[in-house]
C-alpha cells in the first residue's frame, strides 16, 4: 500500500450464512373457531363457527442463504470514510398468506411457498467537506439498492395470478390493466372495432392497453405487471454545518424506483373527493376520465389511472441551534444555555405524486415546528 498514499485505512470483508425466519404470530398453524351464543329453550348455549383462515400444521421456517463482500475505507487524510457491501441471497420455503378458492369454505391460509432471490448493495459515506477554525461542514450519506424476484411459486415456474405472484418478478407488484390515457373522438375507427367485440367505450373513458392486440379488453389476456411496490432505492443524507456558536442540520430522505396503487378516481359521488382535472368536451387533454355512470358505478377501468410512479426526496428535519458563549453564561451564573428551532417534515424536494406525502403514504402532511431552550444552572 506504500504507493497509495491517499488511502489511510482499508479492510475487506466476506460473509456467508443461513438464517431462519418464523415471523408469524403464535398458533397460526391452527384453524380456530369463532364463539357465538344462541338460545336453546330456557338457556344460552355456546357454539363456534370456523374462521375464514385455514390452519396449516406443516408450516416451517423460511430459510435465507446469503453471501456478501464488503469494504471499509478511509481516504484523503481521513476526510472521506465509509463502507460498501454487496450481497446476494436466496430464500426457500417463503412464509406467505395465500388466498384460497371460497368453495373450500376458507379464504386464506399460511403456507411455505416457492423460492425468491435478492441482490443489492449498501453504501455508507461520511465526508468532511470543509473545516476551518470557525466553520465546519460534514455530510453523512446512506444509500441502499435492492432487487428481488420470485424464482418459484406454488406451481413451480408458473405464475399464480390469484395470489399476485409472477415468476421472475418482484414479490410485491401491481397487476392490472395498463392505461393508454383516455379515448378521444379521433379514435373513432379503433372504438368501432372494440364495440364490435363487446367493449362499449366512448370518448372520455379510460383507454386500457390491449396487450394481445385482438381489439378486445379481456381480464385473462390484457392484464399485465405494471411495476413493483417495494422501492429499489432508499437513501438518507444529513448535512451538518457549524459556525462559531451556530449549528445547522438538514436531513433528507428518499425512496425511489417503485410504484404506488392510488386506486384511481371513481367519481361515483359517494364520498369526499379531491379536486381533479377530469375530461370534458372542452378539456379533452385531462388527467382523469369523464364522470361516467354505468350500473351504479363509475368507469370500470378508472383504477388504471391510479397506478403511479412514487419516487420522492423529502426534507425530514431541519434543526438550527445556538450555543450561548461561555462568557455570557458565566455572567448569568449558568452552566450552559442553548436555544434551538426545529422543523419536522417541512416539505418535499421532489415527488412524482404531487397530491400525497409518500413518506407517510397520506394526503395529509405530518409537518411540525418546535422551539426550545436548554438551560443548566
Amino acid at each position: 500500500m506504500q504507493n497509495f498514499s491517499f488511502v489511510n485505512d482499508q479492510k475487506y470483508r466476506v460473509g456467508f450464512g443461513v438464517t431462519g425466519n418464523s415471523s408469524i404470530d403464535p398458533y397460526q398453524t391452527l384453524t380456530f373457531g369463532v364463539p357465538y351464543f344462541y338460545a336453546n329453550g330456557g338457556s344460552v348455549v355456546q357454539a363456534s363457527l370456523p374462521t375464514t383462515q385455514l390452519g396449516n400444521p406443516n408450516l416451517k421456517w423460511e430459510k435465507t442463504t446469503q453471501f456478501n463482500v464488503g469494504l471499509d475505507f478511509t481516504i484523503l487524510k481521513k476526510r472521506i470514510f465509509g463502507a460498501i457491501d454487496v450481497y446476494t441471497s436466496k430464500t426457500d420455503d417463503l412464509l406467505f398468506r395465500r388466498l384460497l378458492p371460497t368453495v373450500t369454505g376458507y379464504t386464506v391460509t399460511l403456507t411455505n411457498i416457492g423460492k425468491t432471490s435478492n441482490k443489492g448493495f449498501d453504501l455508507t459515506l461520511n465526508t468532511i467537506n470543509v473545516t476551518t477554525k470557525d466553520f465546519q461542514w460534514t455530510t453523512n450519506l446512506n444509500v441502499t439498492w435492492q432487487k428481488d424476484k420470485l424464482v418459484e411459486g406454488a406451481f413451480g415456474k408458473n405464475d399464480d395470478v390469484l395470489n399476485n405472484l409472477f415468476v421472475d418478478q418482484p414479490i410485491r407488484v401491481i397487476y392490472g390493466f395498463a392505461s393508454n390515457g383516455m379515448w378521444q373522438y379521433a379514435d373513432t375507427a379503433a372504438l368501432t372495432k372494440f364495440r364490435n367485440n363487446g367493449n362499449n367505450f366512448t370518448p372520455g373513458q379510460v383507454r386500457p392497453i390491449d396487450q394481445n392486440g385482438d381489439n378486445k379488453i379481456d381480464a385473462n389476456f390484457d392484464r399485465a405487471v405494471i411495476g413493483n411496490t417495494a422501492p429499489r432505492w432508499v437513501m438518507g443524507m444529513t448535512n451538518s454545518f457549524s459556525f462559531k456558536g451556530f449549528d445547522l442540520s438538514i436531513f433528507l430522505y428518499g425512496r425511489m424506483g417503485y410504484w404506488y396503487n392510488q386506486g384511481g378516481e371513481s367519481q361515483t359521488a359517494r364520498g369526499n373527493q379531491r379536486r381533479i382535472d377530469y375530461w370534458t368536451e372542452n378539456n379533452q387533454g385531462a388527467e382523469y376520465q369523464k364522470p361516467f355512470y354505468s350500473v351504479g358505478s363509475g368507469d370500470a377501468y378508472s383504477p388504471s389511472l391510479g397506478y403511479l410512479k412514487a419516487s420522492f426526496i423529502k426534507i425530514r428535519n431541519i434543526s438550527l441551534s445556538y450555543n450561548v458563549p461561555s462568557s455570557v453564561i458565566k455572567s448569568l451564573h449558568m452552566s450552559n444555555l442553548r436555544v434551538y428551532v426545529q422543523a419536522a417534515n417541512p416539505g418535499m424536494v421532489y415527488s412524482q405524486i404531487k397530491f400525497m406525502d409518500m413518506d407517510a403514504v397520506s394526503m395529509f402532511a405530518n409537518r411540525g415546528y418546535t422551539f426550545g431552550i436548554n438551560a443548566g444552572f
